[in-house]
């Protein structure tokens, strides 16, 4: 279980998130503006802070606390960042006003602390002194977070790698009509795309591999691990028995000839299915919304290594009743990796395990999460009237209050 439990406060919006503690699965349910979404965004940033500088917006003026088990350490971060003129940046350019941004305008950590095993290991105070096992430190950039600055320590480095594996599906960057075909993430160049392929040669340093588009990686499994390709395909044509193919291949070799003829797209790479009936290549978002998502979640998954934590918003967009059986059960197999989803689908939430669910409330800008287990209305409840009693629980309706 990775994640044990966070908190998260921002002073620059007002929002806070009181305690929440989870689980290897997490279902989190709730009205519309609880706070599912801001749920997941909030990890998100954390991550951000941990592994990159705060001079994204989304760390100014927060402040939190995280406990991650890893390997068998339990690690405590906390930090808060500083209320800076980036707030001001970041709200005149929603207005459609452009200023630009200068580093002393940037947020920074104004204290952190970090426990492993009980242990602190490494200490900010508001001076930007950093103590580190006990020495004192020669003064660091404070808009990077200590995790990020002592990456390469034996004690923190595990801290580090754990952060860069939390991710949000790619799956919302696939979605029909949103682009023009010919661009990422739909299209990769065939010879960067070689040469990364030729450094991964092992398909557990290919799944640590980050920063890159999904489809980069999805060659590289094709290319170098064909059975483990082999065994998506066959689970991916089991959910679309018209499917008969999946390919990453050159866009000339995909088009039909009509067109590549009188494309200039050579030395690109495409995602199709063929599928029976259809004489050509079916590509990139031209593949229906729900087979498009369910290919995307197959590789996705695979690509994962174990422990991370997968995130997804909205579970059921773009998948029709004919996919989500099979990407619930798809999930719910990953017994390895940690997930933290979000549905309002009577379908995702009656399938998925009801001690999974968290219910999210929100009252003013404080939100709360439930555990399941913890309503004894639920509890009491047989397995069919469990989503009926959910939606009818008294937090459930003065969700927003």
């Amino acid at each position: 279980m990775p994640i044990l439990s966070f908190s998260f406060s921002d002073e620059v919006f007002g929002w806070k998130l009181n305690e929440v503690t989870l689980q290897d699965f997490n279902l989190l349910v709730g009205v519309s503006g609880a706070g599912k979404t801001n749920i997941l965004r909030t990890l998100q940033m954390i991550r951000v802070a941990g592994t990159q500088q705060t001079g994204s917006f989304y760390a100014n003026g927060a402040e939190w606390a995280i406990k991650i088990s890893i390997e068998d350490s339990v690690y405590e971060w906390s930090a808060r960042v500083s209320v800076s003129s980036a707030a001001a940046f970041f709200r005149s350019e929603q207005n459609g006003i452009r200023n630009d941004l200068m580093l002393s305008d940037m947020p920074f950590f104004v204290r952190e602390r970090l426990i492993r095993d009980g242990v602190e290991i490494v200490s900010r105070d508001e001076s930007g002194a950093i103590e580190f096992e006990g020495k004192d430190l020669p003064k660091l950039r404070n808009t990077d977070s200590v995790v990020s600055l002592l990456s390469n320590e034996k004690l923190v480095a595990p801290l580090f790698h754990f952060l860069n594996r939390i991710t949000f599906t790619e799956s919302v960057n696939y979605s029909s009509g949103a682009q023009s075909l010919f661009t990422e993430p739909e299209m990769i160049p065939l010879q960067k795309a070689e040469e990364a392929r030729a450094v991964f040669t092992e398909l557990e340093q290919l799944r640590r591999l980050r920063g890159v588009p999904l489809l980069w990686k999805a060659y590289i499994l094709q290319e170098n691990f064909p059975q483990e390709t082999q065994r998506l395909v066959e689970l991916y044509r089991e959910i679309f028995e018209t499917v008969t193919d999946v390919k990453i291949g050159k866009v000339e070799e995909m088009l039909p000839h009509s067109i590549a003829d009188n494309l200039q797209f050579s030395g690109y790479l495409i995602l199709g299915i063929r599928e029976r009936g259809v004489n050509d290549w079916i590509l990139g978002h031209l593949i229906s919304d729900g087979m498009l998502r369910t290919l995307i979640h197959l590789f996705e998954l695979e690509m994962q290594p174990a422990d991370s934590v997968v995130m997804v918003d909205e579970f059921e967009d773009g998948l029709g009743v004919n996919c989500l059986p099979a990407v619930t059960d798809l999930f719910l197999s990953h017994t390895d990796k940690q997930f933290i989803l979000t549905s309002h689908h009577p379908y995702v939430i009656n399938n998925i395990p009801w001690e999974y669910w968290r219910l999210v409330t929100r009252k003013g800008s404080e939100v709360t999460v439930k555990d399941a287990t913890s309503i004894p209305e639920l509890d009491s409840a047989s397995s069919l009237e469990k989503f009926t009693q959910l939606i009818n629980l008294e937090e459930f309706e003065e969700a927003i209050g």
